[in-house]
């Protein structure tokens, strides 16, 4: 065996200059003690029988016994203060730890690894901060493990399985820190166990096809698995797929508590990122989740049964792979799930991509390209479509399929090559796919909180809630997804706070249940029933755009006060069944019903600013006050079939876009009610009032201008 040579085997000093310490002074003490007032014994032999005088004097920058260099023994810690000729101090240690006391440390007495006192226990080890505490480089490194030291490659082939969760017993059992350092991981599926705690640093895992059985009662498969633990860390890692096929998840945890999922980057192609059942005490945050090919039910975070007291914020979850190229490229990801393919620029050499339905021929599903490259032609086939009339090949864009089930498959553009040929694509999905982002799902989850969370491209919800009690959904941003939130009837006590919701679907934000609220949030193009809230409810200070206020009833109080609506309208219809509603204090601008209610009880409609017009369908006990409608194109207030109302203090008025037979209020065929000074300003055609020879409502003090 060889070893490294020390040609001078004295210590050597230098003075303050930095040249050789002449006639300096060292003295040894008692650790953290000056040692010129705590002397302790140092020899100049082995066995610590002879002693040597202090202060010890130095020649040309060495200690010197008579006028040669020497060495010096001693038995445990102690300080060390060095001065100069002159008595300057050029350093001062406080504790200097070097163990054994059988003579000279040797090369060999560092290298060894068998006896606990020698080797990286010879070495001491200090953080350079004020309140440090001195240790050895053996019981630093003792605090950090890797599956390389339980014989993991890391070389992106061999299968790193096994090694992997000897590491995570060992580090578990000594309560020490399991680092995926440099490295491609190969795995199939990974135990958890209890008391571990993973970090990432700079290695990446990749799961191996195969030998993913699904477990009882769950519906998917994981990566990291782990049943009835607690006390369970994971952060820093980045997980990626391999492969498009392997229907595999990153993180499972069944009947688990205590655990925290954050900052880890996860590709899934098919399966969960985090799928938690049973969780309590959960904290999955500020993790980055992409989605690619997912089979069902394969979504970002999904808990499910019963968990509670959990986390899920600041993460951004995406439903497809993001695939980049160079910086400042501007090459686009897929835009769907439904039998998407996701192609990066910049690949190194020309490539075929071979799509047929799941099935991947050649090729890869999702092709990552390193920077500065470029290739010289990209051809893509796919059989069944032809890429004429359905496919644009423009740089820098998304190239998409105009037909196709529910959502046309598409492949983002490749940008900075000289050929593009795009064939032969599916535009048929050949399975439902149900891919969620965010959930706390099934079961009343309770006490979760959804925060700070960025969710885009997800097919069917974004945030869902059944039977949900006492969960908080704030500041997310959702974007192209399904529902947000479920069970109207079931759900209590649960509130999305602020955020943005845009481009989802008709049914696009579901909030519902006893007690729930809507409070701050944007919802922009979301289908015509971008905010539905049920009873009692609060629903205030949110902005609409381009949609509609579903509220869906049960007993109790419902307010939706402050929001502001453009091209959207609040609709209480047939089948809401609403009682003590208050619509107040809201801004409105549809073009022509901005406030429609059907079939109620007790509504309260005070102090709108609406363009549009208000109707009230078979209401009753109701009150329409202090609103301002403008340019309502219809009639401005409209009752039909209304009974024991008041409609007073309200301002009405044209300006453009008058029909013909429009007026300010209509009450034909309503009964037991009053009108009362009210203010009509430009009203024509039919005129301030329209009573249809009704004779049962009370009108007095109106005005018009």
């Amino acid at each position: 065996m060889s070893i490294v040579m020390q040609i001078n085997p004295f210590d050597y000093f230098a003075d303050l200059k930095g040249d050789a310490l002449d006639e300096g002074y060292i003295w040894i003490g008692q650790p953290n003690k000056d040692p010129r007032q705590f002397p302790v014994a140092v020899y100049f032999d082995a066995a610590l029988t002879i002693p040597a005088a202090q202060p010890l004097r130095t020649n040309a920058g060495y200690i010197v016994r008579g006028n040669a260099p020497t060495f010096l023994y001693i038995n445990g810690n102690y300080s060390v203060l060095v001065e100069d000729k002159k008595h300057r101090r050029v350093f001062y240690v406080a504790d200097f730890l070097l163990t054994g006391n059988s003579g000279a440390v040797s090369i060999g007495d560092l290298m060894n690894t068998d006896d606990p006192l020698k080797g990286d226990n010879l070495v001491g080890f200090k953080q350079p901060s004020a309140g440090a505490i001195a240790s050895t480089v053996h019981n630093k490194l003792l605090q950090y493990s890797s599956p390389q030291d339980y014989g993991a490659k890391a070389d992106g082939v061999t299968d790193d399985t096994a090694a992997i969760n000897l590491a995570i017993v060992a580090c578990a059992a000594e309560n020490k820190i399991l680092e995926f350092t440099n490295g491609i991981y190969r795995a199939r599926r990974i135990a958890l166990v209890s008391g571990i705690t993973i970090r990432g640093k700079g290695g990446i895992i990749q799961p191996l096809s195969g030998d993913f059985v699904l477990p009882s009662g769950l519906h998917d498969t994981a990566l990291f698995e782990g049943s009835n633990l607690t006390d369970v860390s994971i952060q820093g890692l980045s997980i990626r797929q391999a492969k498009p096929e392997d229907r595999c998840g990153a993180f499972l945890f069944d009947t688990c508590t205590d655990y925290d999922v954050k900052f880890n980057y996860i590709e899934v192609s098919a399966g969960r990122g985090v799928y938690s059942r049973l969780a309590v005490n959960a904290d999955i945050s500020s993790n980055i989740i992409r989605l690619g090919r997912s089979g069902a039910y394969g979504c970002g975070i999904h808990f499910i049964h019963n968990s509670r007291r959990c986390k899920a914020n600041n993460n951004d979850i995406q439903g497809y792979l993001v695939t980049k190229g160079a910086a400042g490229s501007g090459v686009q990801p897929a835009g769907d799930l439904w039998g998407s393919v996701g192609i990066a620029c910049n690949i190194t050499d020309s490539f075929l991509v071979t799509y047929n339905g799941w099935n991947y021929k050649t090729g890869s599903y999702t092709i990552l390209s390193p920077a500065g490259t470029s290739p010289s032609s990209v051809t893509v086939a796919v059989p069944g479509v032809a890429a004429d009339g359905l496919w644009e090949a423009a740089a820098g864009h998304d190239v998409s399929a105009t037909t196709g089930y529910q959502k046309p498959t598409k492949i983002g553009a490749v940008l900075g090559t000289d050929t593009l040929t795009i064939s032969q694509l599916p535009i048929n999905n050949p399975g439902q796919i149900v891919n969620w982002a965010v959930l706390g799902y099934g079961n009343s989850p309770q006490f979760m909180e959804f925060s700070n969370n960025t969710i885009k491209g997800m097919i069917f919800a974004g945030i869902s809630l059944i039977t949900a009690r006492d969960v908080t959904a704030c500041n997310n941003h959702i974007e192209s997804v399904g529902d947000i939130g479920w069970d109207p009837e079931g759900t209590q006590r649960c509130n999305l706070v602020g955020g943005t919701i845009i481009d989802c679907s008709s049914a696009g934000a579901i909030l519902a249940g006893f007690k729930s609220s809507v409070i701050g949030t944007s919802f922009q193009r979301c289908g015509n029933r971008s905010a539905r809230v049920v009873g009692p409810n609060i629903a205030y200070n949110f902005a609409v755009i381009g949609d509609a206020v579903l509220p869906y009833g049960l007993k109790g109080e419902n307010r939706i006060v402050g929001c502001t609506m453009d091209g959207s309208a609040i609709s209480i219809t047939t089948d809401s069944k609403c009682m003590a509603v208050t619509i107040s204090g809201n801004a409105i601008t549809t073009s022509i019903r901005a406030i429609e209610c059907v079939s109620g009880c007790d509504m309260h409609v005070i102090g709108n600013d609406v363009t549009g017009n208000i109707k009230m369908t078979d209401v009753q006990e109701f009150e329409v006050s202090n609103n301002t409608v403008r340019d309502p194109q219809q009639n401005a207030i409209w009752l039909v079939g209304a009974s024991k109302f008041s409609v007073k203090d309200n301002t009405v008025m044209r300006t453009t876009g008058q029909f013909a037979g429009g007026s300010g209020v209509r009450y034909g065929t309503s009964s037991n009610g009053i009108i009362k000074n009210n203010t009509y300003i430009s009203i024509a055609a039919a005129g301030d009032l329209d009573d249809g020879g009704n004779t049962a409502v009370t009108v007095t003090g109106s005005v018009t201008l």
